[in-house]
C-alpha cells in the first residue's frame, strides 16, 4: 500500500486524499513490475523472440494510445504512433504515460474520472505485462518478482505441467495474471472507520519474525527449517537481505550452487547491499577459486549498505593465507581490527600471525614467510 499510514477517513478532503495516495501507490507498483521485466529483457539476447516483442510492443503502445485520446485528450493529442518500438523506447513511453496519470493525480482531476483513468491504465498494463513475463519464463526460464497484492487481485495461470526424472514428483508452474478492482478501492474509500494502514507494518513484523526464528533453528542445527523460514520471510517481503540468508541456509546444507545463484539475486536486487558480496566470494574460497573470491569480496568492501563491513576484509585475509601471501593476510586482518577493535578472536588471530612471521624471518631472512598458526 503507501509507505507513509493513512488516517481515518472522515471528511470529503481526506478522501480525496487517500485516494490519490492509494492510486499513486498502485500505479508505482505496476510500473515498477512492468520496469523489471523490460530490464530483464533489456539483459539477454532477444535475437529469437525479437519480432514477437514488436508486435507486442506495438499492440501496447496502440492500446495505451487509445486510453490516453479516449480518456483524457479526446481525440485532440496524437498519441497512438506505433514506432519505434523497441524495448527501450516502449519503456519510456510507459514510464512518461505514467508519469502523466500520476501529475493528473497530483492536479486533483476529477475523482471518478481519474479513478477510472487509473485502474484502466493499470488493468492494461498487467494484461500485457502477462505476456511479457510469460516471454521471459519461456524463452529464458527467468524469475521476475511479482508486483505486491495489496489491492490487486491475481489469477494463477498453469504455464507447465510435468514429473520430475529425478524425485517422481508432479510440478506445476505457474503465471500470476494480475488485475485490480475498481471496486477494492471504492470500498476503502466508503468505510470511513477503517483505518487503511498497518498492512505493511504487519507485513514487516512478520518478516521480521521469520527472520528471527530462522536464525534460532541455526543455533539448533537445523538449517532445513531455518531455510524454509527465509525462504518465507523472502516470500513474505524479497529483499536482498532475506536472498543472501537464503543463500547461507543452502551453505550450510552444502548447496553452494544454489548459495551462489541467491547472492547475486540479492546483488541485482540491491546493489548497495554488502554481505552478498561478502558471502558470494566465501562460497568461492570455500570451492577454491581463491582469486575470483577476492573480487567479491572488493565489491563487498565497496557497498553503501554494510553493518559489518570487517567481515570482507577477514575473508581477504583468509584468502592470502590460503595463497601462503602472510604478509598480505595480516594487512587484511589489521584493517579488520581497525573496523571492528573489540573483535577478540581477530586480535589473537593477528598476534600469532605477527609471531610466526617474525620467527620466520629469524630463521631464514631470505625464504618466503611460513609460519605456524
Amino acid at each position: 500500500m503507501v509507505k507513509e499510514d493513512l488516517k481515518f477517513i472522515n471528511s470529503k478532503g481526506n478522501m480525496e486524499h487517500n485516494l490519490t495516495h492509494l492510486l499513486s501507490s498502485e500505479l508505482k507498483s505496476c510500473s515498477a513490475y512492468i520496469d523489471r521485466i523490460f530490464e530483464t529483457l533489456l539483459n539477454v539476447d532477444r535475437t529469437q523472440i525479437e519480432k514477437e516483442l514488436n508486435r507486442l510492443g506495438a499492440q501496447l503502445k496502440w492500446d495505451i494510445g487509445n486510453l490516453i485520446e479516449d480518456e483524457i485528450f479526446q481525440d485532440h493529442f496524437a498519441t497512438k504512433d506505433t514506432h519505434p518500438n523497441t524495448l527501450k523506447d516502449l519503456r519510456e513511453y510507459l514510464q512518461g504515460t505514467f508519469t502523466l496519470i500520476e501529475s493528473l493525480l497530483i492536479l486533483k482531476m476529477n475523482k471518478e474520472s481519474i479513478l477510472d483513468i487509473s485502474v484502466k491504465l493499470i488493468n492494461l498494463v498487467y494484461e500485457y505485462a502477462y505476456d511479457y513475463h510469460t516471454i521471459c519464463f519461456e524463452n529464458f526460464d527467468l524469475d521476475i518478482q511479482y508486483p505486491r497484492v495489496n489491492l490487486l487481485s491475481y489469477e494463477e495461470i498453469i504455464f507447465d505441467e510435468y514429473t520430475d526424472e529425478e524425485s517422481g514428483d508432479s510440478i506445476t508452474e505457474i503465471i500470476n495474471k494480475f488485475h485490480l478492482e475498481k471496486e477494492n478501492i471504492q470500498n476503502i474509500l466508503k468505510n470511513q472507520n477503517v483505518q487503511i494502514s498497518s498492512l505493511d507494518k504487519q507485513r514487516k513484523k512478520k518478516y521480521e519474525d521469520l527472520l528471527r526464528s530462522a536464525h534460532q533453528k541455526i543455533f539448533e542445527k537445523d538449517p532445513t527449517a531455518a531455510l524454509e523460514l527465509f525462504q518465507k520471510a523472502n516470500e513474505l517481503i524479497s529483499t536482498a537481505e532475506a536472498l543472501t540468508l537464503v543463500g547461507w541456509a543452502h551453505s550450510i546444507l552444502g548447496e553452494l550452487e544454489k548459495a551462489k545463484s541467491m547472492c547475486l539475486k540479492a546483488i541485482q536486487k540491491n546493489p548497495d547491499y554488502g554481505p552478498p558480496y561478502n558471502d558470494l566470494g566465501s562460497y568461492l574460497l570455500t570451492e577454491g577459486n581463491i582469486n575470483e573470491s577476492f573480487k567479491w569480496f572488493a565489491l563487498a568492501k565497496k557497498a553503501k549498505d554494510y553493518q559489518n563491513r570487517e567481515y570482507p576484509f577477514i575473508n581477504s585475509g583468509r584468502a592470502f593465507m590460503a595463497k601462503r601471501e602472510y604478509q598480505k593476510a595480516l594487512n587484511e586482518f589489521e584493517k579488520a581490527l581497525e573496523i571492528a577493535p573489540f573483535h577478540e578472536e581477530l586480535e589473537t588471530t593477528i598476534t600469532k600471525l605477527k609471531n610466526s612471521l617474525a620467527k620466520s624471518k629469524k630463521i631464514s631472512p631470505n625464504t618466503p614467510d611460513q609460519p605456524t598458526i
